[in-house]
């Protein structure tokens, strides 16, 4: 099966919720921010304090301060790529979400592509959103935070990446510390 494109096999998806639910305190299937914060360390990562409450906050849908195992196993790929590159990562996203609305617009990307540094012609903008629409997962016309990470990752995407970012592949890091 293909990493790269997000989908992990049954059996680490399987071998992901064992190692996360040791972390699990109440063995209620969620975890709280300090739970995650673990996780992330166990997993060979070394987010700041700040990082671990903005990816909390992203996937906490409901507000309650807890995030389902099954949510983590899913979104694996964005909260590796969020704990290696997250500062650049919520950087950028934060300049494209210039309503603070917690999501980036077509329209608005479309204008942001036409009217700001190397500016694009309104056909040339079109075309890159059109092959942006990819990763609008829902179909919403919109890209939330994790569907910009995946926009990102990909080695097709149409922004230049930032010089030394490598792709992360943390399936080796739970390979090596499930069995220690």
């Amino acid at each position: 099966m293909d990493l790269e494109d997000g989908e992990l096999p049954e059996a680490s998806k399987a071998e992901l919720r064992r190692c996360y639910d040791k972390f699990d305190k109440d063995k209620s299937g969620t975890v709280n921010v300090e739970e995650l914060g673990e996780i992330l360390r166990w997993s060979g990562f070394s987010p700041t304090d700040c990082q671990v409450k903005e990816l909390s906050d992203l996937f906490d849908k409901n507000g309650d301060g807890r995030l389902q195992i099954e949510e983590l196993v899913h979104h694996w790929r964005t909260i590796a790529q969020h704990s290696v590159h997250g500062n650049d990562l919520m950087a950028a996203f934060c300049c494209l979400d210039t309503e603070k609305t917690g999501i980036i617009r077509l329209p608005k990307l479309h204008k942001i592509l036409t009217s700001t540094g190397e500016k694009m012609t309104g056909q040339e903008a079109s075309k890159v959103l059109e092959s942006l629409m990819q990763f609008d997962r829902d179909g919403s016309g919109t890209f939330s935070y994790g569907e910009f990470v995946e926009m990102f990752m990909k080695e097709s995407f149409p922004f230049k990446k930032p010089e030394g970012v490598e792709k992360v592949d943390i399936t080796q890091n739970f390979e090596k510390k499930t069995t220690e």
